[in-house]
């Protein structure tokens, strides 16, 4: 648990008052390493993801790590990092309550909301690589805090659908997968309401 709660406080004190106070001037909330994006297609999303990691090193890059809908996604990464991103799509997005009912649709700008998740760990991300392994071995010590024949319901991999009743490291297996792995959540319940577990 230590990794977590160095996690946490790294996350709060490397950014500067003035940035906090503009995000949550902004409407955007307080800075977090994880950012909910709603209203914007994945195609209009992508490039500002790509612009700012162009600007970023490769320990500080935005990942999008889960996709909730088809205009719903969250970005991970340093707070610092989302903060430049929420800069750029700012230059885009509507102001609440502008009215752009006497402009042609094609040159409206588009309306959806940014904001920062109450989180203080950049979940389902690369940033959590090997966090699983020191909880289960050092925090743990190897002890199961459960059997796959205590589970009263069914549990699916979040990232291909599969039952995760069969993994081999079945602690791990689920806390890996808030951790470290993307999810396309569309895609997956699309699966289980087709009975297929293995379409994707």
């Amino acid at each position: 648990m230590a990794i977590f709660l160095w996690l946490v406080w790294a996350a709060c004190i490397s950014l500067e008052p003035s940035i906090v106070q503009d995000a949550i001037d902004g409407g955007e909330g307080q800075p977090s390493p994880m950012l909910s994006i709603t209203g914007l297609p994945l195609k209009d999303l992508e490039p500002h993801v790509k612009k700012t990691n162009s600007h970023l090193p490769d320990n500080s890059k935005l990942t999008l790590s889960l996709h909730n809908g088809p205009r719903a996604f969250v970005i991970t990464g340093p707070s610092r990092s989302l903060y430049g991103l929420v800069i750029n799509l700012r230059k885009i997005r509507a102001p609440n309550g502008l009215d752009q009912s006497k402009i042609p649709f094609s040159q409206r700008k588009p309306v959806f909301s940014v904001r920062f998740l109450v989180v203080g760990v950049p979940y389902h991300s690369k940033y959590l690589d090997g966090a699983g392994e020191k909880l289960c071995v050092d925090d743990l010590g190897g002890e199961e805090l459960w059997k796959p024949a205590d589970l009263l319901i069914p549990v699916y991999h979040t990232e291909d659908g599969m039952h995760i009743v069969a993994s081999v490291i079945f602690i791990n297996e689920p806390n890996e997968q808030v951790r470290t792995f993307e999810n396309f959540w569309v895609q997956l319940l699309g699966c289980y309401a087709n009975r297929s577990l293995r379409c994707l």
